[in-house]
């Protein structure tokens, strides 16, 4: 789980609507106009995958900076006749197709700060799910400052799952333990489609051809880093 970088700001319609209900204190409304330019904002910046597990969860297509036109997303329609013709047409508020939607990091703002940007991100719809409204500690928030994944974690290669870094402290350590469960980092789903990943890395890796990486970023980097020092230890 790689750090998030979020502040390039795309849908800047709906920045100056939160903008002005922060400043008139107003409690933010569950509904907004501004849903889908939030998510493709933040799946721009999260590259097209879930913050927590690193799954691929749109076409590139759909995050490209050419998608925003005068602070807000433009949507394509698709459109399919009788006769199996396909037409597009763009509308600000048709729903994208992608496996994301959107998730409040701490549950508890949610009250007065449904849409506080600081506390969103898109995840895979399954993780979600089971991420519900437990608890959360910001040792794992992915856009803090200060969070660092290869301070933070490590990473099995052969069971494919992370854990807390050894050398955190043991309070640390529990806290990390906590939160690569509360965010399903090692999620039976998830492992699976990390173990597919890797798979399919090393058959390019036999026959010499270099495998577009898309998710796992995380993951990959860390055995990637491991096999260096594997070979600097020989």
């Amino acid at each position: 789980m790689r750090r998030i970088d979020k502040t390039k700001c795309l849908s800047t319609k709906y920045n100056q609507w939160v903008n002005e209900l922060n400043r008139s204190g107003e409690k933010h409304p569950e509904n907004s106009p501004y849903y889908i330019d939030v998510v493709m904002n933040l799946l721009h910046c999260q590259e097209g995958v879930c913050a927590y597990t690193e799954m691929d969860l749109c076409d590139p297509g759909h995050i490209k900076i050419e998608k925003w036109q005068d602070g807000r997303y433009i949507a394509l329609k698709m459109m399919v006749d009788m006769d199996g013709n396909i037409t597009y047409s763009e509308t600000k508020s048709s729903k994208v197709e992608t496996f994301g939607t959107l998730d409040h990091f701490n549950p508890k703002l949610i009250g007065e700060k449904f849409w506080d940007w600081d506390n969103l991100f898109v995840i895979h719809s399954k993780i979600n799910t089971s991420k519900g409204a437990q608890e959360v500690d910001d040792i794992l928030k992915p856009d803090s400052p200060g969070y660092d994944p290869f301070k933070l974690l490590a990473y099995n290669q052969r069971t494919h799952c992370f854990y807390a870094h050894p050398d955190r402290s043991e309070d640390e350590r529990l806290r990390i333990y906590t939160m690569i469960r509360v965010l399903q980092l090692n999620y039976d789903f998830v492992l699976s489609q990390r173990k597919k990943f890797f798979n399919k890395l090393k058959k390019y890796n036999k026959v010499k051809e270099e495998l577009q990486v898309d998710q796992f970023f995380t993951a990959y980097e860390m055995v990637k880093s491991a096999k260096k020092q594997e070979v600097v230890e020989e």
